[in-house]
């Protein structure tokens, strides 16, 4: 992911993308500058962060202002999770023809 570069940052399991940019990471913390205000990003509350390369799960650390640090438990590479979707299809094709 690029410094600066704009995310979807999701609570969740239910809430609604907010835009988000990208400004650092530091281990497995990553910072972000939420583009407007949202509430629900309270310490502690599970975030999704989206970008075009990968999907982030984590928990929020710390919320000062419009910054957030989101401790990233688990990614999701999106390209290998488009071939294993891909492979999951073509399975499930194969069953049908039996």
């Amino acid at each position: 992911m690029l410094e600066g570069g704009e995310v979807a940052l999701r609570r969740l399991p239910k809430g609604s993308p907010q835009r988000a940019l990208q400004t650092s990471w530091n281990g497995r913390d990553l910072e972000l500058e939420l583009v407007a205000d949202a509430d629900e990003f309270d310490p502690g509350a599970p975030a999704e962060i989206e970008t075009n390369d990968a999907i982030y799960l984590g928990v929020v650390r710390k919320k000062q202002g419009l910054r957030l640090c989101v401790a990233v438990e688990h990614w999701l590479d999106r390209a290998k999770l488009a071939r294993i979707q891909a492979l999951w299809n073509e399975s499930d094709a194969g069953d049908g023809q039996q």
